[in-house]
């Protein structure tokens, strides 16, 4: 096989899983409310930017061992132009100059941890993962009792999320795919699926509460009543996601459609992450009243699957080639 060549379920995971950002930000917009809104809410959370972040891991291996810091670097570029992205769509939808470099609750902090989650493992890639990941877990899980950690510079999801990404940068793709793609994991999955959904489902009322340990954002205060067992609450939580996650990459097929044309458009989740969020803010600052509530979770879904296919055409691949590439090379 070339080395270059994509593998089509990876970016078949891809196109998903930015789907399913698009509908957990379309969902958040509209602040839930409903017990349907919040178990898709709780579903989606749980597992589509760890798996993200774990697939950046994986496919940035190359660029972390071989030191490329000008790779490295374009997602800090790519950092503040999505700040700037949102601070346009924020002027049209709601009329507001509202511009921070320090906070970051939306969309870029994504760009910067890509960039702090590489730069961090370069720096750790001569000792024992043995050692590491369970230093980087405990870590993570104690940060919840500092309150002083919050959206400054996304430090709290920094630290919550990085496992993943190490965990991504342990792993290689092929190795990933051969042991997911056997039929009894699958079979395994299939069940671990169903399970969690059901799950989520049923007891979604009393699971909401433990929000803020999806997103990565809180510390422990904000789970009220549990904030005491936060740590062991955080462990429990990253078992469950690398335990659907790895359900997740085992359910997904390794082709669509005999042209690859979803693999093509997952390809592109870059550029649907930076743009998607435009379109999300004009929904939410200038058609919200209009939209109905009967029925909100399917005009939702609709939403996120048009708002998708818009911002994976490739009609803006031209666009963030350059903006992907920033760097010109000598010749």
């Amino acid at each position: 096989m070339e080395a270059n060549k994509r593998i089509e379920k990876w970016d078949i995971l891809k196109f998903f899983l930015i789907f399913l950002v698009v509908l957990g930000h379309l969902i958040e917009s509209f602040g839930g409310g409903t017990e349907h809104m919040n178990a898709a809410f709780l579903w989606i959370y749980t597992f589509h930017m760890p798996l993200f972040i774990f697939i950046s891991g994986m496919f940035g291996r190359k660029t972390v061992s071989e030191k490329r810091y000008d790779k490295m670097a374009v997602f800090l570029f790519l950092f503040f132009i999505t700040k700037i992205i949102l601070f346009v769509s924020r002027i049209i939808a709601y009329g507001t100059f509202s511009f921070s470099l320090v906070q970051d609750g939306d969309l870029p902090w994504y760009m910067l941890a890509i960039f702090v989650f590489s730069l961090v493992t370069v720096a750790l890639r001569k000792f024992s993962p043995a050692y590491i990941f369970p230093l980087i877990i405990i870590i993570a899980c104690a940060a919840g009792y500092d309150s002083e950690i919050g959206d400054k510079f996304a430090a709290m999801r920094l630290i919550v999320f990085y496992p993943f990404f190490y965990a991504g940068y342990c792993f290689e793709p092929k190795k990933v795919k051969e042991f997911t793609d056997r039929k009894y994991v699958k079979i395994i999955s299939a069940v671990i699926m169903i399970a969690f959904t059901v799950i989520v489902i049923a007891k979604s009322g009393f699971l909401f509460q433990f929000k803020p340990l999806l997103t990565g954002r809180g510390n422990f205060n904000s789970l009220k009543n549990y904030g005491e067992y936060g740590f062991f609450l955080r462990l429990i939580y990253y078992a469950l996601v690398f335990v659907v996650g790895a359900a997740v990459i085992s359910l997904t097929p390794n082709r669509l459609t005999s042209k690859g044309i979803i693999a093509k458009l997952g390809s592109r989740s870059v550029q649907v992450y930076m743009l998607h969020y435009v379109f999300v803010h004009f929904i939410d600052g200038r058609l919200k009243e209009y939209i109905p509530n009967t029925h909100l979770a399917v005009i939702l879904t609709a939403a996120a699957v048009i708002i998708t296919l818009i911002c994976s055409l490739k009609l803006w691949e031209p666009i963030f080639k350059v903006l992907m590439n920033p760097i010109r090379k000598e010749k």
